[in-house]
């Protein structure tokens, strides 16, 4: 399974009360290659109960933090950009579960 996660974030940076001088937004990206490995127990014809729990062991296959913003001085508006390779400095495996309860009605018995 390919996945993606991450997060993001924006701060605005102030002197003095009410005067903005600059913000910045930040975002880190994560690419995993994992395998869903669950088990589980299923009751009922008609209507059907089921309860799974499982493991998902992934590899990182890339970590990127992508930073730009913008600042404001006596000198006018300066904008900035970068982005970083983080793929070595965050750890190869990740380990996470999973669960699944639910219901189901079937409307045809055969």
């Amino acid at each position: 399974m390919y996945e993606k996660k991450g997060f993001q974030n924006g701060f605005n940076y102030f002197i003095s009360v009410g005067h903005t001088t600059g913000s910045s937004y930040s975002e880190f990206r994560y690419t995993y290659l994992g395998l869903p490995l669950k088990a589980g127990y299923q009751i009922g014809q008609k209507w059907t109960g089921y309860f799974y729990l499982g493991l998902v062991p992934a590899y990182l296959l890339d970590a990127r933090h992508k930073w730009d913003g913008i600042t404001y001085n006596e000198l006018g508006e300066s904008t900035f950009e970068a982005e970083y390779d983080l793929t070595d400095d965050v750890n190869s495996f990740e380990l996470s579960g999973m669960l699944e309860i639910g219901t189901a009605y079937q409307l045809n018995i055969k």
